[in-house]
């Protein structure tokens, strides 16, 4: 056998190798290539093409992953990877002909452009996005140039798939509640607007929004003086809302009545309000949040108001919803053992997250009832040098079974 011959059989046997390999074996060695190591790997041989475009792969292939960086126009225009990209992630230099390119992507889900500040969006830009016929998440966080205004947000909301949008940073975003109106006929389920500074929204917004197939609603850092507690009251009245976020919003003046208000939606599982610092929030507030029949989750971190006492969380521990309650970094409530007492005798709640909490009103007897408590599942304890377990605390927690997180 001459030298070609045996050439040629080694070419065949690595084909035929090649061939051989599972599925779960290349969808492992590939899995952490990147867009051009992608290409270059398929381009190896007509037998590794075939695999990769085989929708077996493309279906193994895990669908979360994502193209990071990648804002060259010769990779995007390949029409392989046109049909294949799922997510992507833009840097921050992508330009607006990479915009232009990445539009292209058929099969393009999920589209982070995370301060991309060289991207000019027009409104033709707008409209491209809003027609993508598979995006269900758009994330144009920090993109400061130019700002959203009404037409862009009118128009991102006619989309037929997208479902997910995030505009936090957007500070040159100026909206207003023309804008809100046309989500009651969208299909966006998740809107996140964290610090977006310019909006011009009145309590008008929220009744729009409470009518609208919203179930996830952030509004960190809200500075709109023009919202007031009929805003809250429009949101409890939602059918889809789950989850709110209203960390910071002091500037537009939350009430105890505001939350008070959101007490009564029978779909809102998740309320945040950190660093809500009001001296309305009293105990009254906890009680009426208590009575809630769907609240499970409640983050109230950095409340500093000295009107929170021993009776909003004996209320709080009545609740038959609430699992989850974060009051890390309360400094200034002033609740002692009967407080920490009635939180371990809950029924419902398994985290407790009291970490960086006032080390002064922390003593044995509230540690070892936490830890002696039936329900709970996690603590979270993280406390200054001035508080020092004692061997009766040690004891307990060798005997409990909730799991310690410091």
């Amino acid at each position: 056998m001459g030298r070609r011959d045996k050439k040629e059989d080694s070419h065949d046997n690595a084909r035929q190798n090649i061939s051989s390999v599972s599925w779960s074996i290349l969808v492992s060695i590939t899995h952490f290539f990147d867009a051009t190591s992608l290409l270059a790997f398929r381009s190896t041989c007509k037998s590794l093409c075939r695999q990769v475009d085989n929708a077996v792969y493309k279906g193994m292939h895990n669908p979360r992953r994502i193209w990071k960086w990648t804002d060259d126009i010769d990779i995007l225009s390949t029409q392989f990877m046109q049909a294949w990209i799922w997510k992507l992630v833009l840097s921050r230099h992508a330009t607006h002909a990479t915009f232009g390119t990445l539009l292209q992507c058929s099969s393009l889900i999920s589209l982070n452009m995370n301060n991309c500040k060289k991207i000019d969006f027009t409104d033709a830009s707008w409209t491209a996005l809003s027609i993508c016929p598979s995006l269900y998440s758009l994330d144009i966080t920090g993109c400061t140039q130019p700002s959203v205004n009404d037409a862009a947000f009118v128009t991102l909301s006619k989309s037929a798939s997208l479902r997910r949008l995030v505009m936090a940073g957007c500070s040159q975003s100026y909206i207003s509640d023309a804008a809100f109106d046309s989500l009651s006929g969208s299909k966006i389920q998740s809107l996140d607007m964290a610090s977006c500074f310019q909006l011009n929204i009145t309590d008008e917004a929220f009744v729009s929004l409470s009518n609208s197939p919203l179930s996830y609603l952030k509004m960190n850092w809200c500075t709109q003086r023009s919202i007031s507690d009929a805003a809250f009251d429009a949101l409890s009245r939602s059918s889809t809302l789950q989850m709110l976020y209203i960390c910071g919003c002091n500037q537009i003046g939350i009430t105890g009545a505001a939350v008070e208000s959101l007490s009564k939606s029978t779909t809102l599982t998740y309320l945040d309000m950190s660093h809500c610092s009001n001296s309305t929030i009293t105990d009254a507030t906890f009680i009426a949040l208590s009575k809630s029949s769907a609240l499970s989750s409640l983050i109230m971190n950095f409340c500093f108001q000295n009107t929170i006492t021993d009776a909003a969380f004996v209320a709080l521990a009545k609740s038959s919803s609430l699992t989850t309650l974060n009051m890390s970094s309360c400094t200034q409530i002033g609740i002692s053992d009967a407080a920490f007492i009635a939180l371990a005798s809950s029924e419902s709640l398994t985290h407790l997250d009291m970490s960086c909490y006032n080390p002064r009103a922390i003593t044995d007897t509230s540690l070892i009832a936490l830890l002696e408590s039936p329900s709970l599942r996690s603590l979270c304890m993280v406390v200054s040098g001035q508080y020092t377990l004692s061997n009766a605390v040690l004891s307990a927690i060798d005997a409990s079974s909730v799991r310690i997180i410091n």
